[in-house]
């Protein structure tokens, strides 16, 4: 193989583990109703990681989908800097929010969701999520 070496995954990690043996539990998420433009990007400029899971509500954790932090940090300091929306300003990700009155007044965020993401349940096999 062209002089590459040949890294043989071990067949007890690969074929005996499933999903859940990996998976972390406590994640940070973002939820539907994001709060505040000042709130959001305070919790976005602290991120450690490349992106979040989009949950409805910190009781219902259903995955909506992700969000990838710079591009979010982006978005935000952008809309901070033009001044054109107050920090006050309500956002949410309003296409995973129940329709409601109140919600036109809303900055809505959904363009920078990534729902394309993998749902699995944690009894999964990684050597099927791995072929997926």
């Amino acid at each position: 193989l062209r002089g590459y070496p040949y890294l043989h995954e071990p067949d007890d990690f690969t074929f005996g583990t499933r999903a859940c043996d990996i998976m972390d539990e406590d994640l940070e998420c973002l939820y539907a109703d994001a709060g505040t433009l000042l709130c959001l990007h305070q919790k976005v400029l602290k991120a450690k990681f490349g992106g979040f899971p989009l949950v409805r509500s910190a009781s219902d954790r259903s995955l909506l989908g992700y969000v990838h932090t710079a591009q979010l940090r982006f978005y935000l300091q952008k809309l901070l800097a033009n001044r054109c929306v107050a920090e006050d300003a309500p956002v949410a990700f309003k296409q995973f929010l129940q329709e409601h009155p109140s919600l036109d007044a809303v900055l809505d965020l959904s363009s920078l969701v990534d729902d394309t993401v993998l749902r699995i349940v944690p009894e999964t096999p990684l050597a099927q999520v791995h072929t997926i």
